[in-house]
């Protein structure tokens, strides 16, 4: 590795192409990586909502509000959506 020696005295390494293309990408790929840690430690507080939303539904004795929150939860979790009229729970 080459250096280039500054009128201060510190010494600055010089890289090569393609160790500058290497550290560039991984500094994009851990920007990426903080970027979507953090859009999904934002993005969990709306689904813990409607868990205990769900919960205080459930001890008051509403299961019909019950229901649908653990089927929004559900589907938002999975991405899948039951067809219409099909039931959410079997009850076995």
């Amino acid at each position: 590795m080459n250096y280039l020696p500054r009128e201060d005295g510190h010494i600055i390494p010089i890289l090569s192409p393609c160790n500058h293309l290497a550290l560039l990408l991984t500094m994009r790929r851990i920007l990426a990586t903080l970027a979507v840690v953090g859009a999904l430690l934002f993005s969990g507080g709306a689904a813990w909502a409607d868990f205990d939303d769900g919960s205080a539904a459930y001890e008051r004795g509403d299961y019909a509000i019950d229901i649908a929150y653990a089927h929004e939860l559900v589907v938002r979790a999975t991405g899948i959506k039951p067809f219409p009229g099909a039931p959410f729970f079997s009850g076995t």
